[in-house]
């Protein structure tokens, strides 16, 4: 632990004690759990910050979308609109969030997208509106202990293991490691391609001191940058806009494969106020290049007004996949297999 961890470790032993009595609460039934007669898998993470949740959504989307009517659930962070909202053709990132509004942009033919702060609130809300539906997967759900899953996957980050970090503020964890338990799969993502598998059993066997959960390794992989306005024309000088945790990871690519001129790095979940984005055109125009961005962030700017000032500019995004480096076809099975066991309760 550095000194800066060690500083606020008193902190973080407050912090952590509030979250083990509430959990506690939960784990013996003081608080009640609601536990729904629909299919509900939450993904989520003990840490704060991008574990990759959103490409992890996607997959399980295109798992069983083709064979079970889905909805995704989100809280809709940062999203001017309150309470419960189901995703239609007059919403955007600013009326439900970023990572559902790309969610509709792209499944919405397949799956209903919905956003609701209380999901035991909205879950019901789903249900009246689209009765057919029979899986729910919830973004970003592990801390909420109101709804009781019946499967829960939790993303664990291969620079930043769970079982080596600590409870907030001395580091990123929003409970203890204890909380793995709840985990009915865990998947450590991010991972290297080229990645051993001496490498992933010490980390399985880590893992299993706190939980009995399968464990899984994974990476992201992009695609070929899609243009976000018409059809512009791509070449290889290239700025970086990013508003997403860790990005890092997507420079590194970026520098490795095009000329990268600069990366223009917000916090997660910018918002990109017309200001920011005058800037990053007059940016794009003096050094008469392309303009690159994530998936995430072009979701935000397909709005109108963003569009007027950058439409005219080559503009793109990288689309990122979430692939397992082995043991794919087993973790699908059980993920169809909880749906059928709990289908038969």
């Amino acid at each position: 632990m550095r000194i800066g961890e060690l500083i606020l470790f008193p902190f973080s032993f407050l912090y952590g004690t509030i979250m083990w009595g509430r959990n506690f609460l939960y784990d013996k039934g003081i608080r009640k759990s609601v536990r729904f007669e629909v299919n509900v898998i939450s993904v989520g993470n003990l840490a704060v910050g991008g574990t990759g949740k959103t490409p992890v959504v996607e997959y399980l989307t295109r798992l069983l979308a083709g064979d079970h009517q889905t909805a995704i659930l989100s809280r809709g962070y940062r999203r001017k609109t309150k309470g419960f909202r189901l995703a239609g053709e007059e919403d955007n990132a600013r009326t439900i969030g970023d990572e559902p509004f790309q969610y509709y942009r792209k499944f919405s033919d397949q799956v209903e997208v919905a956003v609701g702060e209380h999901r035991e609130v909205a879950i019901p809300f789903i249900l009246a509106e689209r009765p057919d539906i029979k899986v729910i997967i919830l973004d970003d759900a592990f801390q909420h202990r109101v709804v009781n899953p019946s499967f829960s996957i939790m993303l664990t980050r291969f620079d930043r293991l769970f079982y080596r970090d600590y409870v907030l503020p001395s580091g990123r964890l929003r409970e203890g490691r204890q909380g793995a338990k709840r985990a009915d799969v865990i998947v450590v993502t991010h991972c290297p391609e080229s990645m051993e598998g001496k490498k992933m059993d010490e980390i399985s066997l880590a893992i299993a001191r706190y939980s009995s959960a399968s464990v899984f390794f994974a990476c992201l992989k992009y695609d070929n940058p899609v243009p976000v306005y018409g059809d512009a024309i791509w070449n290889n000088h290239v700025i970086l806009v990013s508003g997403i945790a860790h990005a890092d990871q997507l420079e590194n690519y970026v520098a490795g494969r095009w000329d990268l001129l600069t990366h223009v790095n917000y916090a997660d979940h910018f918002s990109y106020p017309l200001t920011a984005i005058r800037k990053i055109k007059s940016l794009a125009e003096k050094k008469d290049c392309v303009i690159l961005t994530t998936e995430k962030d072009a979701a935000k700017w397909v709005s109108e007004e963003i569009a007027h000032e950058l439409s005219e500019l080559p503009v793109f995004y990288l689309p990122v996949r979430f692939v397992f480096l082995e043991r794919g076809t087993e973790f699908d099975g059980k993920i169809r297999n909880s749906l059928k066991e709990y289908a038969n309760d």
